[in-house]
């Protein structure tokens, strides 16, 4: 068998084919996407204040029949909207938060031992009467007087002693707490604006705003 090699020229000539009909096979895909973004440009208003015009004075989205969306409304009656144009973004306001579940277990409340958590599931964990490990001063300080933080976000918070120092230190601090327990033996000042039940391993929760820090 005779081998022979391919003209380097002919090699060339083939990549700069592809090459041109790459290029031409994008710019053919940009012009059909941009042609569809005028087309959708005048129509995207429209469609975001026809559903816009469905919120009542109570903020729900309702559905065709004028029944309340349910998952958009929690039972303190926070509520939350999602742009339809853009389905990916964050949305806007607070979500519906999911308290936890209660149980009766007489094995996990001697589990617990001295950690608080009554009626809680397990994985909740509990938490401590006092947390000392929880309060870094200096660390606390740090972040207000040189990272310049104006809002926190505690996750977890327990009964809110991280959160009731960021509070009296002039801090727009927010709380999201699982322990239904911990809920009721809150620290935190003025903790009906502060504090969110939710139980993060039923679904998602966010605030209806970005905060500096989270803990």
């Amino acid at each position: 068998m005779v081998m022979t090699r391919k003209n380097p020229q002919h090699k060339k000539k083939q990549a700069r084919l592809l090459l041109r009909g790459l290029l031409i096979a994008s710019v053919a895909g940009f012009l059909f996407l941009f042609s569809k973004a005028i087309d959708n440009k005048d129509n995207s208003a429209d469609v975001i204040s026809s559903i816009l015009a469905q919120l009542p004075e109570g903020g729900i989205l309702v559905n065709g029949d004028d029944t309340p969306s349910s998952n958009l409304r929690n039972p303190n009656g926070a509520t939350y909207y999602q742009d339809p144009m853009n389905p990916l973004a964050i949305p806007q306001g607070q979500a519906p938060n999911l308290p936890s579940i209660r149980v009766e277990d007489g094995a996990l409340e001697r589990k617990r031992r001295r950690y608080g958590g009554k009626g809680d599931k397990e994985h909740l964990g509990g938490f401590s009467e006092m947390d000392p490990g929880g309060i870094s001063i200096p660390t606390f300080k740090h972040m207000i007087e040189k990272l310049g933080v104006k809002s926190f976000l505690d996750i977890g918070c327990g009964r809110g002693f991280s959160t009731s120092w960021f509070v009296t230190h002039g801090v727009d601090a927010m709380c999201a707490e699982g322990s239904h327990d911990a809920i009721l033996r809150t620290i935190i000042p003025e903790s009906e604006k502060r504090l969110v039940e939710h139980d993060f391993s039923r679904g998602p929760w966010w605030p209806a705003k970005t905060y500096d820090a989270a803990w």
